[in-house]
This record gives C-alpha cells, sequence and structure tokens, in this order.
C-alpha cells in the first residue's frame, strides 16, 4: 500500500484493525507501514515495507511483526533451527539412557558382578557416562546417571546403584 495523506493521520493516530471512521482507511494497515513526511507539501508519504519469508523467499503480507509467509514455512524453519543445534545432544541422550537400560537389567538388586563380554554383548559403550567418583581409597567409579560400574581383575565388574 502506498499512498499520500494528510499529517493530521499521525496526530489521530487510530489503532483499529477496521475501518477508520474519520479516514475511511484501515488504520492497521497504515501503522505498518513507512511514514515519509514532505514538508514542502505538507503531505505524508506511507511506503509498505518488503519483507520476505527467510523459509521459502515468498513475499510476506500482514502485522509488521510477521515473519513467515504460512505456519507451514514458520514450522519448517524452526524444526531445521531446533534439529541441527540438537542432533548432537539426541545422540548422545539416547546412548545414556541406552548404557542406564543396560546396568539397570544387569543390576536387579543394587549390587552385582557382570564379566565384560555381557556388557558388549548388550552393547554397552564405555565412552558415555554421566560422572565419575573417586573413592577414598583410590577406585574409580563410573555412573552413567544412578547407576555405576568399578573395573575389577580378569574383566569383570562390579555393578552399583546409588540411592540419594
Amino acid at each position: 500500500m502506498a499512498g499520500i495523506i494528510t499529517p493530521c493521520l499521525v496526530q489521530h493516530n487510530c489503532l483499529s484493525k477496521y475501518k477508520c471512521k474519520k479516514y475511511q482507511v484501515s488504520c492497521f494497515f497504515v501503522f505498518q507501514a513507512f511514514r515519509i513526511f514532505n514538508p514542502l507539501s505538507n503531505t505524508l508519504t506511507i511506503m509498505e515495507e518488503k519483507r520476505f519469508c527467510p523459509e521459502c523467499g515468498d513475499p510476506v503480507y500482514g502485522r509488521v511483526d510477521k515473519k513467515f509467509c504460512s505456519d507451514q514455512c514458520r514450522n519448517a524453519y524452526n524444526n531445521k533451527q531446533v534439529g541441527y543445534s540438537n542432533d548432537f545432544i539426541r545422540k548422545v541422550n539416547t546412548k545414556l539412557r541406552k548404557n542406564r537400560k543396560i546396568l539397570e537389567e544387569l543390576n536387579p538388586n543394587g549390587k552385582s558382578k557382570v564379566h565384560l563380554q555381557q556388557l558388549k554383548k548388550k552393547g554397552f559403550d564405555f565412552d558415555y557416562l554421566t560422572n565419575v567418583y573417586t573413592t577414598k581409597n583410590g577406585h574409580i567409579y563410573h555412573f552413567c546417571y544412578e547407576h555405576g560400574y568399578l573395573k575389577l581383575e580378569n574383566d569383570f565388574f562390579a555393578l552399583v546403584k546409588r540411592e540419594n
């Protein structure tokens, strides 16, 4: 929308989303546009801002703060933004949950002893853990959430569950 109207429209400041009774124009759309005042002719020129959708590049019409041409573009754009940053986190959390589930299955009573092959057979990944606890004796327990293990001799592991 582009047009020339008198400066008194600025003084009017109608924020109505419907037809303005005084000027018979939609002041909602006037409010969205750039206002350029020409002091020589004593007129106000209204220039509409050209905006484009960041997802598809189509022009965007409507409210001033509207960024996308449709809900589909908005959802696609936001899913891409979240997907890029959270893909790594999602993969790590999946491995941590799997490790926790394996330790929970092999240690139903809170303390048990298993062989390395049992852990590997179930798909346990020793690279993923949530914390490490060192006792006063110097024993190092590796934990995946509340379930942990301690490496013993001959490829055996002591499984423990931390009670909070």
